[in-house]
């Protein structure tokens, strides 16, 4: 249960990141799971890990890189990574965009504890999916396979629509 918590969690950050990124009037998108894009480029990735504490509990800690003001990238990502200052022609102020991502993600954490899943977050995450009703690759142990992405599960999972019309919830 904690492993699909924590993608969940993954996804509000994403949401979180998309807001903010879009305050600052630029078309971002969400790349199912973690990433957020403009123009196609790759401007965030989130990581979420999970460690144990002493007493027994466990906390989250939420990996968030935003591509802010680079204006260089090395040659193995120049074709697939930005930044929001090479979007805007304009550096961005990081303080600014940070209590912006937190307010989001604080925004969107708050309707999760409602829930525990991602209904209330749902319908806008799906607006922010770059792939949603494009074809995608599933790489499956089982075998690779092709469809079209649909939308998300309230527990995160990416639903694909497969050749023969049947939705498969994939989670990774």
């Amino acid at each position: 249960v904690e492993a699909s918590r924590m993608a969940m969690i993954t996804l509000l950050m994403a949401i979180a990141v998309t807001q903010s990124v879009r305050e600052l009037h630029l078309d971002a998108k969400t790349k199912w799971p973690h990433d957020v894009v403009v123009h196609g480029k790759k401007i965030s990735g989130i990581l979420t890990e999970m460690y144990p504490s002493a007493d027994g509990s466990f906390f989250l800690v939420i990996g968030t890189g935003i591509n802010v003001n680079q204006k260089e990238f090395p040659e193995e990502v120049k074709k697939t990574a930005g930044s929001l200052a090479l979007e805007l022609g304009a550096d961005v102020d990081r303080e600014v965009l940070l209590a912006s991502v937190l307010r989001h993600f604080l925004d969107c954490y708050d309707s999760f504890l409602e829930t525990m899943d991602l209904s209330g977050q749902k319908e806008l995450y799906e607006s922010f999916l770059v792939n949603k009703g494009r074809v995608v690759e599933v790489l499956d142990p089982k075998g690779e396979w092709q469809g079209t992405a649909i939308g998300i599960e309230k527990t995160g999972e990416l639903l694909v629509r497969r050749k023969d019309g049947s939705v498969e919830a994939v989670y990774a």
